[in-house]
């Protein structure tokens, strides 16, 4: 049998953690080596973002979004899959093209790359840093570490700047920082083409 496309609906949905991440590997080889058209059916992101050389985002059976998975996840076309992709920290808010800036309720102004349309932008955990001191080439919001959760290979933390809960992801580390001690969060620079509407 060589079929001109091969249907895989959710494949690995039953196995453990390390032999998805196995037969994951496997089956990316054997579409490679055999270069039959492949539509995989999942969940999960990570299965998505790792497997597919383009990735569509259906929603309720309906298409938000197609292209390649650093696309999706770099400039997502709308909220939903700017949650789907991945995690993020919604700030709600407009934008200013005059000035090319996006002003979120209770941050201020953060600059965009270019014009953007909608009421919230996507800030991806790994793009926001803490710091103790300011840094002039960098947006900076003063916010208070709430939580943390040591996840072996990043540390997520929840901080509150004003009434938002900010999820950053800082690189593991067995350092805790003393709990709702006083911090600066301080994203780096992101991509915000397009804030999710």
């Amino acid at each position: 049998i060589e079929p001109q496309v091969l249907l895989l609906d959710e494949p690995l949905s039953n196995l453990d953690a390390k032999l998805r991440v196995q037969m994951r590997d496997e089956l990316r080889r054997l579409h490679d080596q055999l270069g039959i058209t492949t539509i995989f059916v999942t969940h999960d992101q990570e299965e998505a973002m790792t497997t597919a050389d383009r990735m569509a985002v259906l929603d309720a059976g309906v298409l938000q979004q197609i292209g390649r998975p650093r696309e999706l996840f770099d400039t997502p076309s709308n909220r939903f899959v700017a949650e789907f992709v991945g995690s993020t920290n919604l700030l709600a808010g407009r934008s200013d093209n005059a000035r090319r800036v996006f002003i979120a309720e209770g941050f201020g102004e953060i600059p965009l790359a270019g014009s953007a349309s909608g009421t919230a932008i996507s800030v991806r955990p790994q793009a926001i840093a803490i710091a103790e001191s300011r840094d002039t080439a960098r947006v900076w919001f003063e916010g208070a570490i709430e939580e943390s959760e040591f996840l072996g290979e990043f540390t997520r933390y929840g901080i509150r700047v004003g009434p938002t809960l900010l999820m950053p992801h800082a690189p593991g580390t067995r350092r805790r920082p003393a709990r709702r001690a006083p911090r600066s969060a301080a994203p780096c620079p992101w991509r915000a083409r397009r804030p999710a509407p």
